[in-house]
């Protein structure tokens, strides 16, 4: 007898992975249709920890569940470790994804499992190995994506994907904070509003000479904050827009800068200015300080980080990867202000 409709289509919907509730909803189901009060799936990969999901009571593995011969359904009675438990139990161990294994467990309460359960289990071994594959697979993939995105993010990076018309047809999901205070929007046409003198019309342009092949068009949509984009063809017709706007080095939390460059505090908030692109004077005003006493702070910076001059402080910090510290929360850009100063 072949599994319902709607396990099977919950089995699909867990190895998506779109759901959080992906694997307890399939393991509810399952119960169900077996009669049983608690359903347990354990996911072993080599190399890597268990990964549990359950319904009702979570049941642990047994002890010697490595002896179980794969695809085949397993009652109290012949499971290794359980020969003494009186509970009803049903388990099924599956291969999954090279030496990885996935074991499912049913228990109930009072009488026995039915026979036509133990069959509905069975059942499963069609589907259950590829379906944790898939969703291990599909995990990774968005992981990778996950961290290609924040670099993204990082860097000040993002794209947009247009139609030859001007139409948007898709975008990177750190498009938004990167657009904010350049007054650059969306409307609620798929259009890219540009509000600078000759930005749209340029955009218009660039969208309709790109070809495939050919050198992408360099466009600045907004001067303040500079932001500056890249327009090419694709070979399949869209066009792509690659976008970057230089993060702020007064957005970098005070404590990693100073932590990366091993500097005070205070020089370290005098770094941050002098990336930014602020003369030293411009930097004495922001700080409160004199402008003595920033020249020799000054000093103090380019010797600790090992450079000449405020060009040296710039290299240095935008060639590092003091951007891409693991988990850091950076503050946000303050409306139009420039990203740095001339």
């Amino acid at each position: 007898m072949a599994l319902e409709d709607d396990v099977l289509n919950a089995l699909f919907a867990a190895a998506s992975g779109l759901s959080a509730a992906g694997w307890p909803d399939f393991l509810a189901l399952l119960a169900r249709q077996t009669r049983a009060d608690s359903a347990t799936l354990h996911l072993s990969l080599a190399g890597g920890p268990v990964t549990s999901w359950h319904h009702g009571p979570p049941l642990p593995a047994p002890d010697e569940a490595a002896r179980m011969r794969t695809n085949r359904v397993y009652a109290q009675g012949d499971l290794p470790g359980l020969r003494d438990r009186v509970t009803p139990l049903r388990g099924l161990r599956s291969p999954a994804r090279g030496q990885g294994t996935a074991l499912v467990l049913l228990a109930r309460r009072g009488e026995d499992f039915r026979a036509i359960d133990g069959v509905q289990l069975s059942a499963l071994v069609p589907y259950l190995g590829p379906a944790l594959e898939t969703w291990q697979a599909l995990r990774q993939d968005r992981r990778r994506a996950a961290r290609d995105r924040d670099l993204a993010r990082d860097l000040g990076a993002a794209w947009i994907l247009f139609s030859a018309g001007g139409q948007v047809l898709d975008r990177a999901p750190g498009l938004e904070p990167l657009l904010a205070g350049t007054g650059i929007r969306l409307s609620g046409e798929d259009r890219l509003l540009l509000p600078e003198a000759g930005a749209a019309e340029a955009l218009r342009a660039a969208l309709a000479r790109a070809v495939p092949g050919a050198a992408p068009a360099l466009l600045v949509p907004s001067t303040a904050p500079r932001l500056e984009m890249l327009v090419s063809a694709l070979p399949d017709g869209p066009r792509l827009a690659r976008l970057r706007r230089a993060p702020r080095a007064a957005d970098l939390p005070l404590q990693s800068l100073a932590r990366h460059c091993a500097l005070a505090p205070a020089e370290a908030r005098l770094a941050q200015l002098i990336c930014d692109g602020h003369s030293l004077a411009e930097a004495a005003t922001a700080l409160g300080w004199t402008l003595e006493s920033t020249r020799s702070a000054s000093k103090q910076v380019f010797a600790r980080m090992e450079v000449r001059g405020q060009g040296g402080v710039i290299r240095r910090m935008q060639s590092g990867a003091l951007w891409l510290t693991e988990g850091q929360e950076r503050r946000p850009s303050e409306g139009t202000r420039p990203d740095s100063r001339t």
